[in-house]
């Protein structure tokens, strides 16, 4: 059965190559065994619309199969008009075809064609013909005006003696439902009832369970979609899938909103009546007893599986407090990832079997609450997942070629199954030989990303629509997922850093644990080494070169060492510096001339100490001592030709100074400094004052103050061009201002990454990473989880961009956009 689905693409290939009577007439010669059937009014005119389908004109090739030769003929068929194609004695091994048409083909008299086709004779009315077609036998015969032919002959001699006619009450009904005009596909679920069951496994199949009794769509092909809507027919007298459905209410479906990006697919059955849905079911599997359901589900409108790394099931309760108590009984433990609860079941087998042939759920050994749902996993690594997509908005509901997909279905429905096309491939893999799986991997799904089909039930019939959906690249859409998630044993501080790999050329992450242990990772998440340190790193971590041979070390400061670390994890000689008082500001690196020649700047307090690459002390730098506690690191700023080191103290001074530490710009006035640092910005040096005020010095040494309207409690970030300020809940990125929830946000910093400009904040209330271009607008499908400032890069060798942030307290998380 698998394989009559590519049959089908088969006919579309064969087809593609090349280009009465009534409609009942032909269709009373069908065989008794049609599983499916294809009818169109204009069999060429339908081809040629499938040749200029995109998704399937650039897949020609990986979808033929060796399998579908038999099919061969149909090319050949492009002077008849209206016909029927049945399919019948489907299986794992193949098929059997049967045309039926309105008229007899026109077959060309071309040399090259005589050498490929022959007939042993004319085609004469009720007389069956052999033809040999590239080395295939087919079947052709004649009666009452149609045309036979197929690879059947016993399927022709049927047709002729009236015999093993289909005479289906329900196809009748089925053919009245539908649109003469269209072409149509007919399916009989008596003979093809793993179609879908096959593709998800989640469907018991031990009974062989029906879908309906019979289905007819009306196929819809445009240059950019491939979509169908029609009916599925079921019967009180038999019981069907759909038939489960009957009377329980259509629902809206929100499992695509737990749905990993990554995932394969769901599919999602929903309802507004549980407890018919619930008597249905146990009608369905002759269920007599007075058991119930478990009772945690009897709030439940929507019950999904998700096929991700592992499976999960999905409960979207109405009442999700009530069936978390209901749930207590059987938990046995619990824990917490990314603030959400993992509950341990004692009843691993909750669920098992209790909504057969619907769900078939290997293990309930876990359960979270997430919103509104319920999700249970075999694991809790599939739990940590949806909840990772949930909180990184990379999830299927928040993706552009979901939305493309649904626009084509009902709001509402019973049954919905979704396809990730290109996550897909494997379970497609299994439809056709093995030495043929290669061309399933090479099938090209861009821009075609969801398939989509939708059942809704209305009686004794549902109605079914379907997509497969081109969707427009757009730059407003930007796809974010977590590359990597790494747990330490031990708490994290400060914010992890990317730091340069000379040998990958590419950015691996820096961070530190409260255990004082140092990690260098890849960007794959292997650890590279750890070391031990006697305490906290202050500042940021500085990437030196101090061999100037393009070979990258680790610089910065402990509470009583100035520390330099090569990417293997080796001390680099001299250091460590050791000093017997404590190192009171971060450590502050000059390289004036950006040649490498790096100046080394170490806070006590009043006091500086500088120090060459080599761990030697500076001649010639003057600037020893304060008057007051200096508050900042000094920071070194360029402005045009001329280098200044920047020193704030507690005192309100601001010292200007050169290169060898003596006063380059004399600042007269005092300032009440805010926490801010000093920046370059359009040509001067500034920051703000407790206040909120802008305050900008001059060459000169000239102060001026500017009222931003700022809190006290504002943060600023600057470049040269580019002033970024966030004051409570207001973010302005070069004037233009972006509102945000109010919260407690890290400090904004400006990013400058291929030619584009970012800004970051991070909500350490609500956990949320927010990212801004340059024109204030937050970047689509933000925010994300976080809990620290980030370091944004584009940390490997592909066009995205890499950001890396705390998540768990012992948790790093790099995320691509």
């Amino acid at each position: 059965m698998k394989k009559l689905l590519f049959a089908l693409f088969s006919i579309i290939f064969i087809s593609c190559q090349n280009n009465t009577s009534k409609n009942g007439d032909l269709n009373h010669l069908l065989p008794e065994k049609s599983a499916v059937i294809l009818y169109s009014p204009n069999l060429p005119g339908f081809f040629r619309q499938l040749s200029g389908q995109d998704f399937l004109s650039k897949n020609s090739e990986n979808l033929k199969f060796s399998f579908t030769k038999k099919l061969a003929i149909l090319k050949e068929l492009d002077s008849i008009d209206e016909a029927y194609i049945s399919f019948t004695d489907v299986s794992d091994s193949g098929f059997n075809f049967t045309l039926i048409s309105n008229k007899t083909p026109v077959f060309a008299e071309t040399d090259s064609l005589q050498s490929r086709l022959k007939t042993d004779s004319a085609i004469e009315e009720k007389r069956i013909s052999t033809i040999t077609f590239e080395n295939q036998k087919y079947f052709a015969a004649k009666t009452n005006n149609a045309f036979l032919a197929g690879n059947s002959k016993e399927n022709i001699q049927n047709i002729l003696d009236r015999e093993a006619l289909l005479k289906d009450n329900t196809f009748q009904k089925s053919l009245t439902a539908s649109d003469k005009k269209r072409t149509n596909l007919f399916i009989n679920h008596s003979f093809s009832s793993e179609i879908l069951t096959g593709i998800f496994p989640g469907f018991d199949l031990s009974q062989k369970p029906k879908l309906a009794t019979w289905s007819v769509i009306d196929l819809e092909i445009t240059k950019e979609e491939m979509g169908f809507n029609g009916i599925a027919l079921t019967s009180y007298n038999e019981p069907s899938l759909l038939s489960i459905f009957r009377d329980t209410g259509a629902g809206l479906s929100e499992t695509a909103k737990l749905s990993p990006n990554s995932a394969k697919g769901f599919y999602a059955i929903s309802f507004r009546n549980f407890a018919k849905f619930e008597e249905n079911l146990k009608s369905y599997n002759n269920d007599t007893t007075k058991t119930q359901l478990p009772k945690f589900l009897s709030s439940a409108i929507e019950i999904g599986v998700i096929y991700s790394k592992d499976q999960s099931l999905v409960v979207n309760s109405n009442n999700v407090e009530i069936a978390k108590e209901e749930l207590s009984i059987y938990v046995e433990s619990e824990e917490e990832f990314r603030g959400i609860k993992l509950y341990k079941l004692g009843q691993k087998e909750l669920l098992s079997n209790k909504l057969k042939p619907l769900v078939t759920f290997p293990s309930t050994a876990y359960y979270m609450a997430i919103d509104h749902f319920l999700v249970f996993g075999s694991s809790k690594e599939g739990l940590e997942e949806i909840i990772s997509a949930r909180q990184t908005n990379s999830t299927l509901a928040q993706q552009e070629k979901y939305e493309a997909a649904i626009n084509n279905l009902a709001s509402q429905g019973s049954l919905l199954f979704v396809a990730n096309t290109s996550e897909f491939k494997p379970v497609l893999g299994k439809m056709v030989p093995k030495n043929e799986q290669d061309k399933i991997k090479n099938i090209d799904f861009k821009d075609f990303g969801i398939a989509a089909i939708q059942f809704v039930e209305e009686g004794e019939f549902s109605h079914i629509h379907g997509s497969l959906r081109k969707t427009e690249s757009s730059s407003k859409n930007t796809d974010i997922s977590q590359e990597l998630s790494i747990k330490l044993k031990n708490p994290i501080t400060g914010t992890p850093q990317f730091f340069k790999n000379h040998r990958t050329n590419q950015l691996d992450i820096a961070v530190q644990d409260q255990q004082n242990l140092l990690y260098l990772i890849s960007n794959k998440g292997n650890v590279f080494w750890k070391k031990q340190l006697q305490s906290q790193i202050q500042g940021k971590i500085h990437e030196v070169d101090l061999f100037r041979n393009g070979k990258f070390q680790l610089a910065f400061n402990t509470l009583n060492k100035v520390q330099v670390i090569d990417r293997v994890g080796n001390r680099v000689k001299p250091f460590p510096l050791e000093f017997n008082d404590p190192i009171t500001q971060p450590l502050s690196i000059f390289d004036y001339d950006n040649n490498r020649k790096y100046r080394f700047l170490v806070t006590q307090n009043r006091d500086t100490y500088m120090f060459d690459g080599k761990g030697r002390s500076v001649n010639g730098f003057d600037f020893n001592r304060t008057d007051s506690e200096i508050i900042r690191s000094p920071k070194h700023i360029r402005l045009g030709r001329k280098d200044y080191i920047v020193v704030p103290e507690s005192s309100g001074k601001l010292n200007i100074l050169s290169r060898q530490g003596n006063t380059r710009v004399s600042v007269n006035e005092k300032i009440d400094f805010s926490d801010n640092e000093w920046y370059e910005y359009e040509g001067d040096f500034i920051s703000t004052t407790e206040k909120g005020e802008l305050v900008t010095v001059n060459e000169s040494g000239n102060v001026t103050r500017k009222d931003l309207d700022l809190s006290e409690n504002h943060s600023i970030d600057a470049t040269i061009k580019s002033l970024v300020s966030l004051s409570e809940n207001i973010l302005t990125i070069k004037g233009k201002e972006a509102e945000l929830d109010f919260g407690l946000y890290t400090k904004p910093q400006i990013f400058y990454v291929q030619d584009k400009i970012y800004v970051s904040v991070t909500d350490l209330q609500t956990e949320k990473v927010y990212i801004f271009d340059s024109n204030a607008r937050l970047l689509p499908n933000f925010p994300v989880y976080g809990t620290s400032e980030i370091d944004l890069d584009n940390a490997d060798t592909d066009r995205n961009i890499e950001f890396v942030v705390k998540g768990a307290e012992d948790e790093i998380i790099l995320y691509q956009f």
